[in-house]
């Protein structure tokens, strides 16, 4: 009787209509039975048409009833809501995407298979690890350069052994501490190996951060993508200074030439099958990233011949959300350093706050989640004298904080007064669990309700190092599931020493 009653539900015209989507569909009538189900759901779930009906779906379908399923599903049917959710699979270790709409008769299911789409996203956490392991660890310095020949990657070897941040060195920033009698050459065979393509090795000068000069041995090789694309250069530079060294004073002691020489030449080897090795592997697995950014965008080419919007654009946000939380870790580590170093000195300056906060707030756009904003008020002046670069940093980590851990607006609220600014950024997330709040501004610590959301830890620990560094101080309040409320004050209208 089920199988005639299936037929009240679904008149003629939608049931074609129906068998012509690429989606699965299932109909679940009040009393949890299923009404009807398309010919794709059928396959997913592995069932013919006279076994969906014979009784509830929790019976009919155990594999793709879990917890979670059966909470939205309810939830749908009893308040009468859409849900849209992810759900795995474990009997069938599948991933759907699942869509669940109020309908007449009960609910309407719409899911589709994004098993494919999820091993994507692994194997692309899994080059970000790969990639941020060996620049972290690397025992050379290493840089990076794109298509129009411009520095636009160093590693932290790089900008220890130089002193210099990666804003001073990136572009042709570098080449102000390359040796002033080594420029025109450096930047002769750098030149020419981007015209041929070529990969290149050659020594020269570079300042430390003492100031003085030492020999170091360049090397680049050009890297290319599906279909031999050229992607640009990727470089490793070791200090041989010691060799150099050793090979101008050999010239003045003849009589040790032989020895020594011969030393230096074993030394070389030794350093070059070693630098070799390190290049090979280093350069595999820089471009195993790369490959994997490809391999996503053909991905995305053929969501977009599906029709299916959603999925590309889940599947861009993902990358570039990627992106940019590698470029935040390299500049919290970049952070750390220096103040842990006391390389970071206050440059004030007389700024307008409330154009230069929405500034900052303007860059965390392509992270807002849909829907959600930055709110921003202002009281006071909209002159302050203070040091805008460390202002940046502090607006930035409090915001971005706010807005991975919320999915509300997140409030932003200047007060300026004649000695002091406040700073107030509040959200409405997950909060802070009472019993680790007095842990909260510890180097790498993470509040146990993070769950998933990428973090290193870092974010807070160095706005309060920067609000120190100003003379200021923060405070906060947080509750579990409410939200979190940040205050700065820092100094306005004078010079911190």
């Amino acid at each position: 009787m089920r199988g005639q009653e299936t037929k009240q539900f679904i008149y003629p015209q939608a049931e074609q209509l129906l068998e012509g989507m690429n989606d699965a569909f299932v109909s679940i009538g009040y009393d949890w039975h299923c009404n009807y189900a398309n010919d794709i759901a059928l396959g997913l779930i592995r069932k013919i048409k006279d076994e969906i009906t014979a009784g509830p779906v929790w019976d009919i379908f155990p594999d793709f009833m879990g917890v979670n399923l059966k909470k939205q599903y309810s939830r749908t049917m009893k308040q009468r809501v859409v849900s849209c959710f992810e759900s795995h699979c474990a009997q069938r270790d599948i991933w759907l995407s699942v869509r669940a709409y109020p309908a007449e008769n009960g609910i309407s299911v719409f899911f589709t298979d994004i098993t494919e789409k999820k091993k994507a996203s692994d194997i692309i956490a899994d080059s970000e690890k790969w990639f941020r392991n060996i620049a972290d660890n690397a025992p050379v310095m290493i840089w990076g350069a794109g298509t129009n020949r411009l520095r636009n990657y160093f590693n932290y070897m790089w900008l220890e052994f130089t002193g210099c941040t990666f804003a001073q060195e990136e572009g042709n920033g570098w080449i102000k501490n390359v040796h002033k009698d080594d420029v025109q050459r450096v930047l002769k065979t750098y030149n020419e190996a981007f015209d041929k393509q070529d990969g290149f090795c050659q020594h020269w000068r570079l300042k430390r951060n003492d100031g003085d000069y030492r020999w170091v041995s360049v090397s680049g090789k050009p890297m290319y993508g599906p279909e031999s694309s050229f992607l640009g250069y990727i470089g490793f530079c070791v200090d041989i200074h010691e060799q150099v060294t050793v090979y101008q004073k050999l010239e003045n002691h003849v009589k040790e030439r032989t020895i020594e020489l011969a030393f230096s030449l074993e030394q070389e080897r030794k350093l070059n099958t070693m630098k070799s090795y390190f290049v090979s592997m280093a350069s595999h697995e820089f471009r195993t990233p790369l490959s994997t950014v490809l391999s996503s965008v053909n991905l995305i080419e053929q969501y977009v011949d599906r029709g299916q919007p959603e999925q590309t654009k889940r599947h861009t946000d993902r990358v570039k959300l990627s992106v940019k939380h590698l470029i935040q870790l390299l500049d919290d580590f970049l952070s750390v350093d220096k103040l842990e170093h006391s390389d970071l000195k206050s440059v004030t300056e007389l700024f307008d706050l409330d154009d230069f906060a929405k500034e900052v707030a303007g860059t965390l756009d392509g992270s807002l989640k849909n829907g959600q904003r930055i709110r921003q008020t202002y009281i006071g002046s909209k002159k302050v004298y203070s040091d805008r670069n460390i202002i940046s940093h502090i607006l930035l980590n409090l915001l971005s904080n706010a807005v991975k851990y919320s999915d509300k607006d997140v409030s932003l609220e200047l007060q300026v007064g004649d000695e002091y600014i406040n700073i107030v950024v509040a959200d409405k997330g997950i909060g802070i669990p009472e019993e680790e709040q007095e842990r909260l501004f510890g180097k790498y610590f993470r509040a146990s309700n993070t769950g998933n959301v990428k973090g290193t830890g870092l974010g807070l620990n160095i706005v309060q190092r920067y609000v120190e560094l100003l003379k200021g101080n923060i405070t906060f309040s947080s509750k579990k599931n409410i939200g979190t409320k940040f205050i700065v004050q820092i100094p306005n209208g004078q010079p911190v020493e």
